[in-house]
């Protein structure tokens, strides 16, 4: 990596799993230069809300930071989050909001609330069998970013999936609570 406004990057691959300290989260630093990534606490196994407390407290100031996570979700196709739901928000930062709102007693930065809530549970696909009116069939609603993968022949999944080895809706409502925790810190 060359050296341009950022002088260092960070990769952080995320989790939307339940519980506090989690296996699947990892925080790697690497410096301009050709040297590999180095791992944040090599062998920890982080919180999301340490992960917050890192990027707000020892990132340093000329980071790129990549998240393994969606940060919306999808809007396009009918020109809403939740159309019907009359709390539906107008763009990410308020669907972040509205995420943190509804799971402000979750633990750990969980979003359990949140895709239990009876107007956001029609949108999604649940453990049990339990698909909701709006998911959309097949393999759900697409953003734009799906969308463009898959004319590349990729076969990407609905972040409104959340079931499956390869779901990464879970990943996304609890990193839409860091994003919104993080509210342009950094």
């Amino acid at each position: 990596m060359t050296a341009g406004r950022f002088r260092h990057f960070v990769g952080i691959d995320w989790s939307g799993a339940v519980g506090e300290h989690q296996p699947g989260i990892a925080v790697a630093l690497a410096a301009a230069g050709d040297d590999a990534p180095q791992l944040v606490r090599a062998g920890h196994r982080w919180s999301r809300t340490e992960v917050v407390e890192w990027l707000l407290r020892d990132l340093p100031h000329d980071t790129l930071v990549g998240l393994d996570l969606a940060i919306s979700l999808p809007f396009a196709d009918r020109g809403a989050f939740f159309p019907g739901w009359a709390e539906t928000p107008s763009g990410a930062r308020t669907l972040w909001a509205l995420v943190e709102r509804i799971c402000a007693n979750d633990p750990y930065l969980a979003a359990s609330t949140f895709v239990d809530h009876p107007d956001a549970a029609r949108h999604f696909r649940r453990h049990g069998g339990r698909e909701g009116a709006h998911f959309g069939g097949g393999r759900g609603r697409f953003r734009l970013t799906e969308r463009a993968q898959e004319a590349m022949g990729c076969r990407p999944y609905s972040n409104f999936n959340l079931v499956g080895a390869a779901q990464v809706g879970k990943s996304s409502l609890t990193g839409m609570r860091l994003l919104h925790r993080l509210g342009g810190k950094l």
